[in-house]
């Protein structure tokens, strides 16, 4: 179920429990089925593009991005000018849609009656970079994150960075990976197994598209 949240002046009522959306297939208690969390991050998106949210871009991230049969929290990531992110996270919290909202320095949590959504915020310059985080597994980051530290860069909290902090943009998944003499790893194979020694070696497998099944 959801867990207990602090009453803010942006709640209105009791969240319910999310065990009222979940499938009959066994997942732990705190995750949802695939499809269910995709549902539920689109109506985040709807609504804040109904709202006239001054966002971007609107993506999902983490294990909905990378099709993840049981998702653990559903994310999205919204691209937005610096000088809008408290407008936009001010606006979210007061989406039709939320129940309760925990706004944080540049994210905020909305509980909605289908479950709780946290959306990241970032910078143009630096979408790529947050797509990167936001999507990886943990191990998939950590990898990253070393390989980094190996050509003198930092990567941490959705940016990259030079050693003496100044910011390395990266507008798209590709300049982050480029970076790091990788090609682009598709947001499904990040997993943190071994698709960085298979990227190295130039040997990501193809993955089967839509456009290659026939009925």
């Amino acid at each position: 179920p959801v867990p207990p949240l602090p009453t803010r002046e942006h709640s209105r009522e009791p969240a319910r429990s999310c065990t009222e959306i979940r499938s009959q297939l066994l997942l732990p208690d705190d995750h949802l089925p695939l499809g269910r969390a995709h549902q539920l991050a689109s109506v985040v998106v709807k609504e804040s593009r109904r709202a006239g949210i001054a966002i971007d871009t609107l993506i999902s991230v983490g294990d909905v991005r990378r099709y993840e049969p049981a998702v653990g929290s559903v994310e999205v990531l919204g691209v937005a000018a610096a000088a809008e992110h408290r407008a936009v996270l001010s606006r979210l919290a007061r989406l039709p849609i939320a129940i309760v909202s925990q706004p944080r320095d540049d994210s905020i949590r909305i509980v909605t009656e289908r479950g709780p959504v946290t959306v990241h915020l970032t910078i143009p310059e630096d979408a790529g970079a947050a797509l990167v985080w936001h999507t990886g597994s943990s191990a998939h980051i950590s990898a990253l994150r070393q390989r980094a530290a190996e050509r003198g860069l930092h990567f941490q909290k959705a940016q990259l960075t030079e050693k003496t902090g100044r910011p390395v943009r990266c507008p798209s998944e590709d300049d982050l990976y480029d970076y790091l003499d990788l090609p682009l790893i598709p947001p499904e194979l990040r997993s943190g197994s071994d698709e960085i020694t298979s990227a190295e070696q130039n040997a990501i497998p193809p993955l089967v598209l839509e456009r290659h099944m026939r009925g």
